[in-house]
């Protein structure tokens, strides 16, 4: 279950392209992601919070890197706590 949520988190593996994907999607569908206590009402909400603590960081490597870092991390907790 967890490569299928990484799957489809990750790399946007479509339903039809993996069962456990296609397990994951049915489970989000029917209201079974619990997130972290809903801190932002969506996703697109959380990407520009991130987005606005990035560009505060300077834009050079570390910037690069903080970004690759918290986009793994995102995915990663998002296959973990479901």
């Amino acid at each position: 279950m967890l490569r299928g949520i990484w799957r489809a988190e990750r790399y946007k593996v479509s339903a039809a392209q993996d069962p456990w994907s296609q397990l994951w999607a049915d489970f989000t569908r029917h209201g079974g992601q619990t997130g972290y206590l809903e801190l932002f009402p969506t996703a697109a909400d959380r990407a520009k919070k991130l987005e606005k603590e990035l560009k505060a960081l300077d834009r050079g490597m570390t910037g690069k890197a903080a970004h690759a870092v918290l986009d793994f991390l995102d995915d990663y907790n998002q296959s973990i706590v479901n």
